[in-house]
C-alpha cells in the first residue's frame, strides 16, 4: 500500500490546493469569514493505539563460532603420504588424519633395537662374572647404565615415530584443509581445522554503557542471515570482565537452545537483538504519528465536534486535530509506548499530520480511498486544476511535503 502513498498524496494536494473538495468531500469545505476563501479540511490516515508487549533492545551483529574449535599441526617436518579427511568429512577422536613418511626414522629405529639388543647381552655376560668375582661392581653399574640409555633412546624414537602419524584431537566436523598429497608439511603449520558443532555459540559486543544492566540468563533475539527470518531465543551465558579499549564494548557470550544447534553452521552471520527491558500490555501508537518540536513529544488525536458546535451541510460528521503532548517509553522499530497524554479510545493521526496545527479541521482517509477516488484525474489534470484556481486567488497550503519528498 505505501509504495503508492506519495501518488496519492501529490494528487490529494494539487486538487486540495486549487479546486477545494474535488475529490467529493464537499460537505467538509467551508467559507473562511475573513477571507471568503474555502477552509479544506486536511486528509489524514488516524489508528486506534493498541495494548501489547514491547521490547527494548541493543542491536549488534557477529558471526556463529563453535567455541570447541582445534588448529591441527604437527610437530615434525615430513613428506605427506596420505590425506584420510576432506572438509565437511565428519571425524572421531584418535582417528588417523595424515600419514607423514617416516622411513627415515624407521631405519634409525632398527640400528637403535639392534643396539639395545647388543647392551642387553652385554649385561647378562656382565651379571655372571660379577656374580663369580670376576668384575667389579663399578664395572657392572657402567653396563648397566649404558643398557637403560639405548632402551630410552629407543623409547625417544618410537614416541618421535608417533608424531608422523596425525591423528584427530575432537570429535567433530573439519571446516578446513590446508595438505596436500606429496607436499612437505612443516611443524608449527595449521593443516585441518576441526570443530565441534555441538558447541555453536556468539560471542558478541554491547556498548559498555549498557554493562550494569547485563546478566547471566537474559535473552537476545537472534536471526541469521542464511536461515532467512526465523528467529532464535538465546540466552547470556556470561558477561565478560573487561572493556575493549580501541571499541568500548564488552564481550557477551550467547548460547543457542540445544534443538536449534544442528540447524546452524560456523561462521554464519547472525544479527542480535539484546532484551534490555520488558513493558507488558503498554499502549502503544505507531511511530510515524510521533511528531518532535523543540525536545518536546506530541502527537495529534482526532476529536469529532458535536453537530450543534459544527453543523455540517452535508450532514455529516466533523473533525479536528487536537494536538497533545506526550510522554514516551520503550520502542521498536514499528511502535512507540506512550505514557501519558492519549488513552485507548483516542484515534491518532498516522499520516498528514506534518502540516497539522492544533484544531485544523480534518476529514479521515486512507491512501486506497484516495487513489480511487482520484483514479480519473492525472496528476498533469490535477496541475492543471491547481493552477487555474490559484490564478483566481484560491490558494491552500501545500500539504504532505514530507511524505511527498520520500
Amino acid at each position: 500500500m505505501y509504495k503508492f502513498l506519495p501518488v496519492a498524496i501529490a494528487i490529494i494536494c494539487l486538487l486540495a490546493a486549487g479546486c477545494g473538495s474535488s475529490l467529493g468531500q464537499t460537505g467538509n469545505n467551508k467559507v473562511d469569514a475573513v477571507s471568503q476563501r474555502p477552509v479544506t479540511a486536511v486528509p489524514v490516515s488516524a489508528v486506534l493505539p493498541i495494548r501489547k508487549a514491547i521490547e527494548e533492545v541493543t542491536r549488534t551483529h557477529e558471526r556463529i563460532m563453535a567455541e570447541n574449535r582445534v588448529e591441527v599441526t604437527t610437530e615434525v617436518v615430513g613428506r605427506c603420504l596420505s590425506v584420510k579427511f576432506e572438509e565437511g568429512d565428519e571425524v572421531k577422536k584418535g582417528q588417523i588424519m595424515v600419514e607423514l613418511d617416516k622411513t627415515e626414522q624407521l631405519a634409525q629405529l632398527r640400528q637403535q633395537k639392534a643396539q639395545e639388543l647388543q647392551a642387553e647381552r652385554d649385561f647378562e655376560r656382565m651379571k655372571k662374572l660379577f656374580a663369580a668375582g670376576i668384575k667389579s661392581e663399578e664395572e657392572y653399574d657402567s653396563v648397566w647404565s649404558s643398557l637403560q640409555q639405548q632402551r630410552e633412546t629407543v623409547n625417544q624414537t618410537n614416541e618421535q615415530l608417533r608424531k608422523y602419524t596425525i591423528r584427530a584431537p575432537i570429535s567433530g566436523i573439519v571446516t578446513t584443509k590446508a595438505v596436500q598429497l606429496g607436499e612437505i608439511v612443516s611443524s608449527g603449520n595449521p593443516i585441518f581445522t576441526v570443530i565441534d558443532p555441538k558447541s555453536f555459540m556468539l560471542t558478541v559486543p554491547i556498548e559498555e554503557s549498557e554493562l550494569p544492566r547485563l546478566l547471566p540468563g537474559q535473552r537476545a533475539l537472534v536471526t541469521v542471515d542464511a536461515l532467512g527470518d526465523e528467529i532464535f531465543e538465546t540466552k547470556v551465558r556470561r558477561v565478560g570482565q573487561s572493556i575493549d579499549v580501541a571499541s568500548g564494548t564488552v564481550s557477551v557470550i550467547l548460547d543457542f537452545a540445544k534443538e536449534d544447534i544442528p540447524k546452524l553452521r560456523e561462521s554464519a552471520f547472525a544479527r542480535v537483538q539484546m532484551i534490555m527491558d520488558t513493558h507488558e500490555n503498554a499502549l502503544l501508537v505507531p511511530k510515524e504519528a510521533i511528531v518532535e518540536e523543540n525536545s518536546r513529544t506530541f502527537v495529534f488525536v482526532v476529536r469529532e465536534l458535536a453537530p450543534e458546535d459544527a453543523p455540517s451541510e452535508s450532514g455529516e460528521a466533523e473533525f479536528r486535530a487536537q494536538k497533545i503532548e506526550v510522554s514516551t517509553g520503550l520502542e521498536n522499530s514499528d511502535y512507540i509506548e506512550v505514557l501519558d497524554g492519549v488513552n485507548d479510545e483516542d484515534r491518532v493521526v498516522t499520516y498528514g499530520q506534518q502540516t497539522l496545527k492544533s484544531e485544523s479541521r480534518i476529514r479521515i482517509t486512507t491512501a486506497e480511498y484516495e487513489l480511487d477516488t482520484a483514479a480519473a484525474v492525472t496528476a498533469e489534470e490535477a496541475l492543471e486544476i491547481a493552477q487555474t484556481r490559484k490564478s483566481r486567488g484560491t490558494t491552500s497550503r501545500n500539504m504532505y511535503t514530507e511524505e511527498v519528498a520520500r
